[in-house]
């Protein structure tokens, strides 16, 4: 707990000035690089869904935790923990 405060008190205290300044006056943003950056982020997610359905075999919706849940615990019989009311499967112990 001791380091906790301290590392607050020497980082995220002073930078509360830097982060003022950034709200009043913003920040320069190259629109170029956000498109790219955009643009390799979008195809990276692509790949790593692609990934996903290929190791599941079929194609889900991946932010639906129930149908993961369904796919990891039932369909590929991952190793589930206990069930979490409203809240489906869960692995931890």
């Amino acid at each position: 707990m001791k380091r906790s405060r301290q590392s607050i008190k020497k980082i995220d205290v002073p930078l509360i000035d830097v982060l003022v300044a950034m709200e009043d006056v913003g920040i320069k943003v190259d629109p170029q690089v956000l498109n790219q950056l955009t643009h390799d982020m979008n195809g990276r997610m692509h790949q790593l869904e692609k990934e996903i359905f290929d190791l599941a075999g079929e194609e889900f919706n991946i932010a639906s935790p129930k149908q993961l849940g369904e796919v990891l615990f039932e369909k590929m019989a991952l190793p589930a923990g206990k069930k979490i009311k409203n809240r489906g499967l869960c692995n931890r112990q």
